[in-house]
């Protein structure tokens, strides 16, 4: 799985068929693009973009909290 970083704009995921075989279907706007851009994902690839958005998700969140904490310290 090659991953790039792009601000995109997530627009939808469904379940699809790509050569016969079941995949997720994720359309996504790249930054700049006025329409969304379809990607195939096989099954196996699907839950490992999963698991890793989901850690990247959690670690997002982390470090938001100690930006806001260090903010609220700075002004006090």
């Amino acid at each position: 799985m090659q991953i790039e970083a792009v601000p995109t704009q997530f627009v939808v995921a469904t379940d699809g068929q790509l050569r016969g075989r079941e995949h997720v279907i994720l359309f996504l706007r790249p930054a700049g693009h006025t329409e969304a851009r379809g990607y195939a994902l096989n099954l196996h690839d699907a839950k490992r973009a999963l698991a890793a958005l989901a850690v990247l998700i959690s670690e997002s969140e982390k470090l938001e909290l100690r930006i806001v904490r260090k903010d609220s310290e700075e002004a006090s």
